[in-house]
This record gives structure tokens, sequence and C-alpha cells, in this order.
């Protein structure tokens, strides 16, 4: 971009990591939705505390996920062996993830649970409900004709994509097989709706005033723990603490996310 200041290497961010923050910049500066990262980034450079996690990453260089696909019995040239890219990967999660809460983080679990429990059985119901009017050995054809047309008439919508029309445009020629189809997508959608409802995301309380930097903070310590087989709980603690502007200990650290 025209007229930006380049941020120079501070001495103590290693070479071969600034490589990597490069490659990430020129790769980002195409994509404009993910050029937030950047400042972030910038922000853990210059911060001279972060050294501490510059050191235990580069201690650990090229040992990137290795006992996570030894536990897995992966193969050497598994596409978990890349530990120049897995760095990259680090590098970019760490902004994404001190960004807050997603979406799906942010509903309470009972909400959560009621939620997902009550699409499990509507679902179930429906799937009930279809295998019923099956006769013999097919759809009433009532049903299975009117429901072709229906999902014709769903092609003529400008909004629809390309591939949704295609897809409809299926489902008109052979409304038989797919309402067969549909009894099968209805019993895996009601196994994943259970699966939504049990989900647990890292902090219980979204509404809580720290659930951002306690989400970070659960995050980034599951996150070492299967790069380097370590929590590496004093780079946690620097990282939240630059970010979130905080004063933790590494104890601290061990507390919130044991």
């Amino acid at each position: 971009m025209m007229g930006e200041v380049q941020m120079e290497r501070p001495e103590w961010v290693p070479v071969w990591l600034w490589d990597k923050y490069l490659q990430i910049k020129k790769e980002v500066s195409e994509q404009p939705t993910s050029i937030a990262l950047i400042p972030v980034l910038e922000k853990l450079f210059a911060d001279q505390r972060c050294t501490v996690v510059w050191n235990a990453m580069t201690k650990r260089k090229g040992e990137e996920f290795k006992a996570l696909k030894a536990k897995q019995s992966l193969e050497e040239d598994d596409e978990l062996d890349t530990g120049w890219d897995n760095v990259k990967l680090c590098l970019i999660r760490i902004p994404i993830m001190a960004s807050g809460l997603s979406e799906e983080d942010k509903v309470l679990p009972s909400k959560r649970a009621k939620q997902g429990e009550e699409l499990a059985r509507l679902a179930r119901q429906l799937r009930n409900e279809l295998i019923e009017t099956k006769l013999s050995n097919r759809w009433p054809n009532p049903l299975s004709s009117d429901f072709g047309m229906q999902m014709y008439r769903l092609t003529s919508h400008d909004d629809l994509t390309k591939a949704s029309k295609r897809a409809t445009e299926i489902l008109y020629t052979d409304p038989e097989e797919t309402l067969g189809d549909l009894c099968d997508e209805l019993a895996a959608l009601a196994s994943a709706a259970e699966t939504w409802a049990s989900w647990e995301s890292l902090v219980k309380q979204p509404n809580s005033s720290n659930a951002d930097r306690l989400h970070f903070i659960r995050w980034m310590t599951g996150f070492f723990k299967n790069m380097y087989d370590s929590p590496l709980r004093e780079s946690v603690a620097v990282l939240a603490n630059v970010l979130f502007d905080s004063n933790l200990s590494a104890q601290d650290i061990a507390k919130l996310a044991p």
C-alpha cells in the first residue's frame, strides 16, 4: 500500500520467525478480510516481553506437532509434518483467537442445549412422519410429484447460485429418490443437533467481562499442547498480558487453563 510505513524487525524477533511474518503479510495483502491480522502481530513483535514466546518457539523449531503425530501414528509425510507452515498457522491463529468469542461461543449453554434438543426432536419427528407416509415401495404420487414441482420452481429465484439451481433441477427429476435422501439427512441432522446441544465452549460464562481473555488463554494453551507437547504457560501469559493489557503469571495460567 502506497505510503505505508513498514515495520522493521526488532532485534529480539528471530530472523526465521520474521520471515514467516513477511510471508503472511504478503499473503493477506491480497485478502482484505485478513488485513486485521497484521496490526496484532506487529503489536506482539514490538513488545519485548514477547521474547519469551519467540525463544520458546525457536527452541522447538522443527518439532511442531511431532508428539501429536506420534500419538496418532501418522506417517512422516503426513500433512502435519510441515513445521514451516505450522508456525505460520500459529502466528495467524493468535490474532484470530484474540479477536473475541465466536458466535457459537456466545450462545449460553442452557440455550444451546434447548436449541439442540428441540431441533433433534423435530428432525426425528419429521423423519418418522415422512416414513409413515411411504407406501409399500414408493412415496404417494401427489406428495412426490408436487414436492418435485415446488423444488423446481425454486430455480426461478434470481438469488440462487448455479449450484443451487442445479441441485433443485436434480430434485425435480427424481423426487422419489430425493425424499428418501431427505429421511437420511433428517436423521443426520438430529444427530448433529444433539452434538450442538452437548457441545461445550471453552468458557461457561460468555457474558463475563473476561470471557474473551479466558477463551484466548484456554485456546492458546491447548494449541501449544498440540503443537509442542507443552502448554508453554509462560508464553501464554505474555501473549495474554500484551493483547489484553493484563498482568498474569504462568501460575495464573495454570489455574485458568489446567
